[in-house]
C-alpha cells in the first residue's frame, strides 16, 4: 500500500489513505485510485500501462519477453506473477479492465487489457 500512497513509514495511513478508507474496499473508486497511483510509482505497473495495448490478448510468456533483457528472467517472471495475482484477486483486473485473465485451471495463461466500462468522474479528475 506504500507504493499506492495509501500508507507511509510504519504503515500509518497517509491523508489519501484516510480519505479512501471512508469509501471501503468494495468501492471501485478505491481500486481505481490505487491503480492510478501504482501507474506512477511502481515500475512494473508503469511499464504495463505504457506497453500493453488495449484489446490485444497477450500470452504471459510474451509479456515476460517484452520486459526485455535488462533484468534476469526470474526478476521478470516475478514481476509478471505479481501483476497476474493483482489482476486475478482484485477488482483492478476485471472491473477496471486492466488485466482480464484467461485461465487454464487455476493458472493465468493470457491477459487482455480492456477499457474501464463505467469510468468514475472523480477518479478521472484525481488522475
Amino acid at each position: 500500500m506504500k507504493d499506492a500512497c495509501i500508507t507511509s513509514g510504519k504503515n500509518s495511513l497517509t491523508h489519501l489513505g484516510s480519505e479512501i478508507v471512508r469509501f471501503g474496499a468494495n468501492d471501485i473508486r478505491v481500486w481505481a485510485i490505487i491503480f492510478n497511483n501504482l501507474a506512477y510509482t511502481s515500475p512494473i505497473v508503469k511499464w504495463y500501462v505504457q506497453n500493453i495495448d488495449f484489446d490485444i490478448t497477450y500470452k504471459i510468456e510474451d509479456i515476460v519477453t517484452m520486459l526485455g533483457e535488462s533484468h534476469s528472467i526470474s526478476t521478470r517472471e516475478n514481476a509478471v506473477a505479481s501483476l497476474k495475482e493483482t489482476f486475478k484477486t482484485s477488482p483492478i483486473g476485471v472491473e477496471l479492465g486492466v488485466g482480464v485473465c484467461e485461465m487454464k485451471g487455476k493458472v493465468v495463461k493470457k491477459v487482455v487489457r480492456t477499457a474501464w466500462k463505467e469510468p468514475e468522474p472523480l477518479v478521472i479528475l484525481y488522475s
